[in-house]
């Protein structure tokens, strides 16, 4: 998918910013469900976290994390 938006960039004329991108809650590599790979876009490695604040909005853990609202 992360080669599509790629694709998609470069017909459309402009570039995703992979340091303002983040891949949240990514196997780590000693993780059981390890996936053996580095999600990147241009063949830069996107940043990982297991949480993140996006617009002021806390995501943790897969879900949106409404307390703060």
């Amino acid at each position: 998918m992360l080669a599509l938006a790629e694709q998609h960039s470069y017909a459309l004329g402009f570039r995703w910013n992979p340091s303002k991108c983040v891949v949240l809650n990514h196997p780590s590599p000693l993780s059981s469900t390890a996936c053996g790979y580095t999600l990147s876009l241009y063949g830069i490695p996107l940043p990982q976290a297991d949480e993140v604040t996006y617009l002021g909005l806390p995501f943790v853990v897969l879900v949106f994390s409404p307390p703060v609202l």
